[in-house]
């Protein structure tokens, strides 16, 4: 972590560094318009805690990007799983310079068809459906 705040902060980005345990992920206080993975999909057993943790912690309408270097078909299982969710995952343009075997997927939740909104004189709302857990998001 120390490595990841000195590199934010020579990037004169504005981000908060914080341990996250993808085993027993928990809410971060807040959901996050933007998420980032970089080179977690190797060991199967790790890929439904990996989805779980995205889940905990991206709001359902925010973008989250995983890049991915594609080894031993672990990219297609992966997938697969994220697939089950009804989530989907688009490959973006690859750079010239990138590596050939990596890539980097924008994933999107599937919000159910029976989403309602609670409440309605909030200054937030809450998105539940019978099939998944609850989401909110802050009104605009």
């Amino acid at each position: 972590l120390p490595l990841l705040q000195r590199n934010a902060a020579r990037n004169e980005l504005d981000v908060s560094v914080a341990p996250f345990d993808w085993n027993t992920p928990q809410s971060l206080g807040e959901r996050f318009d933007v998420v980032l993975a970089a080179d977690c999909v190797f060991w199967p057993e790790l890929f439904e805690p990996l989805l779980n943790a995205i889940e905990a912690v991206a709001r359902p309408d925010g973008t989250v990007l995983i890049a991915v270097t594609h080894r031993l078909g672990r990219t297609d299982a992966f997938l697969e799983k994220l697939r089950r969710r009804g989530w989907t995952a688009s490959a973006r343009p690859r750079r010239r310079d990138a590596p050939q075997n990596t890539d980097v997927y924008e994933v999107k939740f599937k919000l159910c068809h029976d989403a309602v909104e609670i409440p309605p004189d909030s200054d937030r709302s809450e998105l539940t459906c019978s099939t998944s857990k609850k989401f909110y998001r802050n009104r605009t």
